[in-house]
């Protein structure tokens, strides 16, 4: 397993864009669990899967502000 601090590679065959892993178990977990799986909750996920970093809220909000997309802190830290 790869370390987040380690993996600083810009493409990772198993960590591609989109998401694609990450949100197909958000989405699975979510339906088993019984949970809204919103628009946001998908966007958050995805800038967070695509940044290949730590990300902050408030990076997000800023990602989330160019898309015409308004939030606040904490609907980020629920998403």
């Amino acid at each position: 397993m790869i370390k987040a601090q380690e993996h600083t590679t810009p493409y990772c065959p198993d960590h591609d864009s989109g998401g694609s892993p990450a949100i197909a178990t958000a989405e699975r977990l979510c339906r088993e669990l019984g949970l809204r799986f919103t628009e946001l909750r998908r966007r958050v996920l995805t800038l967070v899967w695509d940044s290949h970093k730590p990300i902050g809220a408030y990076d997000i909000l800023d990602k989330l502000g160019g898309e015409g997309k308004a939030a606040a802190p904490p609907t980020v830290y629920r998403a």
